[in-house]
């Protein structure tokens, strides 16, 4: 079983379901007080698995399109917000 410890981005690629995706990159999410180039960057990558696995997973397609979503925008947000 995966922990925050042993899980890695390596794992990511081999998920295909969108609960195997949200348990995983949960995970993997940066402390608290990760800088914000560790956070954008997590939300990209979590974006780009969420919207792979739109396409594995068709009971789950609509979450996970709209978590890729979501993804977007926090890394835009704190984009913005890093910059200011």
């Amino acid at each position: 079983m995966l922990t925050r410890q042993t899980a890695t981005w390596e794992h990511v690629k081999t998920v295909s379901t969108f609960e195997q995706a949200r348990h995983l990159l949960g995970l993997l999410s940066p402390a608290p007080d990760a800088s914000a180039d560790a956070w954008i960057a997590y939300h990209r990558k979590s974006a780009a698995v969420y919207r792979r696995v739109s396409k594995t997973d068709p009971d789950h397609q609509h979450e996970a399109t709209g978590y890729a979503a979501a993804e977007e925008i926090y890394a835009e947000r704190i984009g913005r917000k890093a910059a200011s």
